[in-house]
């Protein structure tokens, strides 16, 4: 962190091989967990941020940021927005790679927007929900032959649909196969995420 205290002061640095780099322009963003359990951030004044910020960092470098902004929690939009983001780039990777076209209802987004959630770890796991939820299934299907170029709908199946017994031949209950939060949702209990090709 001391490096900063020559960008702040003089606007540049000098790199390992000699080279003068200009930050004259550069915005610096400080990101931390400092405090985190200790403070709420949603209610925090930027005077206390500040003196927190001092019990880890040097007081003269604390003086010269500008301003200090304390963390708010997603809420239910910004994960929304978060989780079109993703979806949209798998989406698109698998249309040009294999020609499949991913469409995934409300129903399976709201499920997969409560599995990828974690109060502390905010939208982090969002990314591994789709991952374990769409894009692996998707994967094993297209190699396992299942699946053609095409249009792939993603649903939820409820619990008394959730046996593959119950469900018609082109629809393929996700879960169970690799353990952890997907066998929790292949039992009687849980909402199963399911996808079907016309």
């Amino acid at each position: 962190m001391n490096i900063f205290l020559g960008v702040f002061d003089e606007g540049r640095i000098t790199d390992n091989k000699g080279r003068l780099i200009d930050c004259s322009n550069a915005l610096f963003v400080l990101t931390s967990n400092f405090g985190a359990g200790e403070v709420d951030f949603r209610t925090a004044e930027t005077d206390e941020l500040r003196a927190l910020a001092e019990r880890f960092m040097r007081r003269e470098l604390v003086n010269r940021i500008t301003g200090v902004i304390g963390f708010r929690p997603l809420d239910g939009r910004h994960l929304a927005q978060i989780l079109d983001q993703i979806l949209t780039e798998k989406a698109r990777l698998f249309e040009a790679e294999k020609g499949l076209i991913i469409d995934v209802d409300q129903s399976a987004r709201k499920v997969l927007l409560e599995r990828g959630y974690s109060p502390d770890l905010g939208a982090r796991p969002l990314e591994r929900a789709v991952d374990e939820w769409v894009v692996q299934p998707l994967v094993d299907a297209w190699f396992a032959k299942q699946l053609r170029a095409g249009r792939v709908r993603f649903t939820v199946a409820t619990p008394a649909q959730s046996s593959p017994r119950d469900l018609p031949g082109n629809v393929t209950v996700l879960g169970g196969a690799r353990g952890g939060a997907g066998s929790r949702a292949a039992s009687s209990t849980a909402t199963a995420i399911t996808f079907s090709q016309e």
